[in-house]
């Protein structure tokens, strides 16, 4: 458990042993942290998520808009970066050794999870208001939104990107331009 009570976000990767834990009731000191990715643009911080390598603290991600928590598609381990969902942002960062490669507002709101489809070598914002689709220099090749905020299940399906909105609507995009796809 991380020092606020919920479970980390974790990996075992060919560079050692990745975590990534929600820290904001913690508030801890950006000093522990080798690197501090602040992206609060003079904001108050909503969301906070330590990295650690190997139990080591590496980098700090504090964020402000619609807040995050660390759960499973909070980041995906892609060949060697890091993607993390903070606040309405995808960060990349390489690990080892550590670099900042980008961050991008992926959602005018918030960013439930970052998700990467091996098939269709795309790397998907899950976000509040729209599902964006990144390349790999942190630009948005499309974005997509519906009817209402999408709160419900998201997938990546074989054929396309899914998702409920708030009012149960599913929404599929299709991963090469983010249009509709029926059902």
């Amino acid at each position: 458990m991380s020092p606020n009570g919920r479970p980390p976000w974790r990996l075992k990767t060919d560079i050692g042993a990745i975590e990534l834990v929600n820290v904001l009731a913690c508030e801890p000191a950006a000093s522990d942290y080798r690197h501090v990715e602040n992206f609060t643009a003079g904001y108050r911080p909503s969301s906070a998520h330590a990295l650690t390598l190997d139990g080591e603290p590496l980098a700090l991600f504090i964020g402000s808009g619609g807040a995050t928590g660390v759960h499973p598609n909070s980041a995906v381990h892609v060949g060697g970066l890091l993607y993390v969902a903070i606040c309405s942002r995808v960060v990349c960062v390489r690990p080892k050794p550590y670099e900042l490669r980008w961050a991008v507002a992926a959602d005018p709101a918030t960013c439930f999870g970052v998700h990467y489809d091996a098939a269709h070598d795309a790397l998907i914002s899950h976000g509040e208001l729209q599902i964006a689709r990144l390349d790999d220099a942190g630009r948005i090749i499309w974005s997509a939104s519906g009817a209402d905020i999408f709160t419900g299940a998201f997938r990546l399906a074989a054929d396309a990107v899914e998702v409920t909105d708030f009012d149960g609507r599913i929404h599929r995009f299709d991963y090469a331009d983010g249009h509709p796809v029926g059902r």
